[in-house]
């Protein structure tokens, strides 16, 4: 900002980040009314033929400043810089459905999860059959339906592609939302607290984006394999064993079977 000093230019950051974050509930929005789901199937469903997934769950790393402090190494994250490691659920149409932005750069993608209040209302059952994809950082679940990590079968391979195309919105969401807003990708240098509030604030702005139809930032489509996403370091293959106990796995198999009559 031009004629502007820095310490004026971070309050002004921090009003504007504060008064965009007092309108989530209005733009981050989980699909809860049996509607809003059955719409966020189907958009998912035309995908790849992914039956009942009402969102692709994953991590993105904002880097930021040291907040110091006697905590401040838990935000170093295994590539060495400071970060916030922030979850967010994606719709089919790139739309942040939820997000969780204050977790250190060394926390794990799953921990964040189970930790998370989106976690708790899937454990008690509150969307019934539906689930979440995510990539195999994530431990299996009956509602986190993750891929194959050794496909024998027609229908584990079917599976496969169908969660990797299906899966692949949350990170078209990144790249997008990093086009959009640059400062997600090089750094934010404020406060903690601070840096929260424009992530944060980012998303809605995102969100607001996509419901207004505004044009998105040119993005690539193309969707990476299996084993390229494992090269990449997005799939982690010793993470989990690919034997899940048999109330976790079943509903995986389940749809394997789907797949496989298809």
């Amino acid at each position: 900002m031009g004629g502007t000093s820095l310490a004026t230019s971070s309050r002004i950051v921090k009003r504007v980040s504060q008064a965009i974050v007092s309108l989530r509930r209005e733009f981050i929005i989980f699909p809860d009314t049996n509607r809003d789901q059955d719409r966020v199937k189907i958009d998912f469903y035309d995908i790849a033929r992914f039956p009942n997934v009402l969102g692709c769950i994953d991590c993105t790393h904002v880097k930021i400043q040291s907040p110091g402090g006697d905590d401040a190494e838990l935000f170093r994250n295994r590539k060495g810089y400071m970060s916030i490691n922030v979850q967010t659920i994606a719709s089919a149409k790139l739309l942040v459905q939820d997000v969780v932005a204050r977790w250190p750069g060394s926390t794990h993608d799953s921990a964040i999860y189970q930790n998370s209040y989106i976690y708790r209302k899937f454990e008690r059952g509150e969307y019934g059959d539906s689930h979440l994809l995510g990539d195999s950082g994530y431990p299996l679940k009956p509602h986190l339906l993750t891929p194959y990590l050794n496909p024998t079968t027609s229908g584990e391979r079917k599976y496969n592609e169908a969660h990797i195309r299906t899966r692949n919105v949350v990170e078209r969401q990144y790249g997008v939302l990093k086009r959009r807003f640059p400062v997600l990708a090089v750094g934010i240098r404020l406060a903690l607290n601070n840096a929260i509030n424009v992530i944060i604030a980012c998303c809605i702005l995102h969100n607001i984006c996509i419901l207004r139809n505004e044009q998105q930032p040119v993005n690539n489509d193309d969707v990476p394999n299996l084993e390229e996403l494992i090269a990449r370091g997005q799939i982690n293959n010793m993470a989990f064993s690919d034997r899940p106990s048999l109330s976790y796995g079943f509903r995986r198999n389940q749809i394997t079977q789907y797949f496989d009559n298809l």
